[in-house]
């Protein structure tokens, strides 16, 4: 079995690998065509999706593209196949695309004294203009809007053909689900606790554990703006 991880610029990397927000990281494992179990990627313990399945020579190359979905941090991920299990540690950062809070406040300064001074009002000239008190403006002058809604469709387009996942991740303690495989979170958890490790051997399934639970939703802020 061999394992590859490539960044989106062509770049091979080790186990553990930084990448920005929406880079997408490609993992591809190589083995035997005779396998006993098709190799899986997990996240959480649950998988990150279905596989591409391609011929190598004489191996057969599972491939999977996993990227973080507008959130940062550090992300385990367990690669299994029937020859055991390897981890990839992966650390997202922002893209540097994104305004800092500090910048996002120094652009709302910049459109609050540059908004000062114009007249809004439906109707040209200043003499029918509206005049603005300190709530701002009710009505905006309709070529601004306009200019504005081409690009405004566009990415509303955008989002409606590819959706935005919002990612979830807390820790919760439950019973053993026992259609479930436990997460590796929980397997470290249960070898610092044997007494309760014990109750488990013994069929004791109302054992409350500290479970890691992971969710993907459309549920982003961004298809919001579409969502009916």
């Amino acid at each position: 079995m061999r394992l590859e991880l490539r960044r989106a610029t062509g770049e091979l990397v080790g186990l553990k690998v930084k990448v920005t927000e929406y880079e997408p990281l490609t993992i591809r494992v190589f083995a035997k065509r005779d396998v006993t179990s098709a190799p899986d990627v997990l996240l959480d313990g649950a998988s990150i999706g279905a596989p591409k399945v391609t011929p190598a020579d004489e191996d057969l190359c599972w491939e999977w593209d996993y990227r973080s979905q507008s959130w940062c941090g550090r992300s385990h991920l367990d690669v299994v196949t029937d020859q055991g299990r390897s981890e990839i540690t992966v650390v997202t950062v922002p893209s540097g695309q994104k305004y800092s809070e500090d910048e996002y406040d120094r652009m709302i300064d910049r459109l609050l004294a540059y908004n000062r001074d114009l007249a809004w009002g439906a109707a040209p000239g200043l003499s029918n203009a509206r005049e603005r008190d300190t709530k701002g403006p009710e009505i905006a002058i309709p070529s601004l809007l306009e200019y504005y809604l081409g690009p405004l469709l566009q990415q509303l387009q955008r989002i409606l053909a590819d959706p935005l996942l919002a990612t979830f991740r807390n820790e919760e303690v439950r019973p053993v689900d026992p259609t479930r495989p436990l997460k590796p979170q929980t397997l470290r958890w249960l070898a610092s606790h044997p007494i309760h490790t014990d109750e488990l051997k013994h069929g004791h399934l109302d054992v409350l554990l500290p479970q890691q639970r992971h969710l993907e939703t459309y549920d982003h802020a961004a298809n919001r703006y579409v969502k009916t």
